[in-house]
């Protein structure tokens, strides 16, 4: 499935991949994207509400901080960096054992500008 929030997913993904799991943040990262995959579930099932956004808006703001502190680059640049793949189109979107977006799809991948 990909919607306006994926690009918040594929930010997770990345911000967890580059702490790695024996950093000392992970799990205080792992916590926050337990936090978000439930936020983003509800809108996507019931639709979104000021209370869900205020959410969003908190827990994105303590990724942002904690990947600042952490790797040097806040959650939302995460998502600039060159050689970052956007999905265009939908395919199969599950998770490993470790929480992170996993993306299985056949159609093409566009590098981010």
């Amino acid at each position: 499935m990909s919607d306006t929030f994926t690009s918040y997913e594929t930010g997770l993904s990345l911000l967890l991949k580059r702490l790695g799991h024996a950093h000392p943040r992970y799990a205080e990262a792992l916590t926050l994207q337990a936090r978000l995959l439930e936020n983003l579930a509800r809108v996507r099932r019931y639709g979104d509400t000021e209370t869900g956004r205020a959410e969003r808006a908190q827990i994105v703001d303590a990724l942002n901080r904690l990947a600042l502190e952490a790797v040097g680059r806040s959650f939302k640049a995460l998502l600039q960096e060159p050689g970052t793949a956007v999905l265009k189109g939908s395919g199969a979107v599950g998770r490993d054992v470790y929480g992170s977006v996993i993306v299985s799809t056949n159609l093409p991948i566009q590098e981010q500008p």
